[in-house]
């Protein structure tokens, strides 16, 4: 004849399997399947758009299974930070190679080359050169006084600083050539014997007009200024060689 089983010793051997089931299988989802099945990759905490020099603070990681990870997906922090986003990086947004810039000049998808006539500037700076990213102000007709100046000074007008107080009407555009009034490149005289490249403020011209790489929707947006009847006003902060 068989023993008989204590239903309370029953009930607790039941429970003691119901609670070692559970704790594995809350230790297997939280700790052990993201180690075997899922990678970490890296979002967008904010809109990143075109051309925009992506921060660490802009950006945050979580885990996904790696058979739903977009190919391409950037699984280190450090090929992201100080790149530049090539399209418009939504919030939340999955950083990919396809969305970074390997070359900040080079057209993508959805950009294009666009050429800044003279007659539409109102200032620009001396020290100007291609690779350099600028913001561009509006400037209506009625207040355009041009720059004057020599070797970059540029003394700017009231009214152009006054139109700088505002946000800029287009940010961080990169600058894919600059131009004298001969269709000539502006570059920097290099020192005699050197071979140094030498300082933007000696360059081999006087800028005039210059090429932009922009968004479609940029493009469309200062058609629109300039049609207003709106002068630019290029400005950017030159790099600082150490």
């Amino acid at each position: 004849m068989k023993p008989r089983v204590k239903q309370w010793f029953k009930y607790g051997a039941a429970t003691v399997v119901f609670l070692i089931g559970c704790g594995g299988t809350i230790a297997y989802t939280n700790w052990i399947r993201p180690v075997l099945n899922d990678q970490e990759v890296w979002f967008a905490t904010k809109t990143l758009t075109p051309n925009a020099m992506i921060q660490a603070s802009e950006l945050t990681h979580g885990y996904m299974d790696k058979d739903h990870i977009p190919e391409g997906s950037v699984l280190d922090e450090n090929q992201i930070v100080g790149k530049r986003a090539s399209v418009t990086i939504p919030e939340n947004g999955i950083i990919t190679n396809s969305n970074l810039e390997t070359d900040s000049l080079a057209l993508t998808k959805g950009t294009q080359d666009f050429q800044v006539s003279s007659d539409w500037i109102a200032s620009i700076e001396d020290t100007l050169r291609r690779g350099d990213h600028v913001d561009i102000y509006l400037l209506p007709s009625d207040q355009e006084t041009m720059t004057t100046g020599s070797n970059g000074a540029g003394h700017k007008t009231a009214a152009i600083n006054a139109a700088m107080q505002s946000p800029p009407y287009l940010k961080n555009i990169p600058v894919e050539w600059v131009h004298n009034d001969s269709n000539q490149e502006v570059v920097n005289n290099s020192a005699q014997g050197t071979g140094d490249l030498g300082s933007p403020e000696n360059g081999t011209a006087v800028p005039s007009k210059l090429e932009l790489k922009l968004t479609n929707n940029q493009v469309s947006e200062l058609v629109t200024a300039i049609k207003a009847q709106n002068k630019l006003i290029i400005s950017y902060l030159p790099t600082v060689s150490s």
